[in-house]
């Protein structure tokens, strides 16, 4: 696992439970590219609430530590803010988005394994 940024480990404007949520989205997006895990996989990750991970997305929102886009409603997609528009947007249109299950469980297991 990569050590997070002096930045993001001295924000005192951030929870130690956004923090850790930032490590996990890091690690899937520099993997990925982009991250579409869902509020309800992290809150069962780390033992809280949907409305908890919310808040924590949030947060790493407001220090532009990540940036969020919705698609067709109920697709969210979490990229690292460095990302420019363009790239986030392109990969957003493309159809290289979409994970089979198997892919999705696989994610999964290596989340909670690592």
């Amino acid at each position: 696992m990569d050590l997070l940024s002096e930045h993001v480990t001295r924000n005192e404007n951030l929870s130690y439970g956004a923090k850790l949520l930032f490590s996990d989205i890091l690690q899937i997006c520099k993997h990925y590219g982009w991250c579409r895990l869902q509020n309800r996989y992290f809150a069962k990750r780390y033992n809280t609430n949907k409305r908890t991970i919310k808040r924590w997305i949030a947060s790493l929102m407001d220090e532009k530590l990540i940036k969020k886009r919705i698609k067709l409603k109920y697709h969210r997609f979490i990229f690292l803010y460095e990302m420019s528009d363009n790239y986030v947007t392109r990969r957003i249109n493309s159809t290289r988005w979409r994970l089979s299950k198997e892919q999705i469980r696989s994610l999964c297991k290596e989340n909670l394994n690592g």
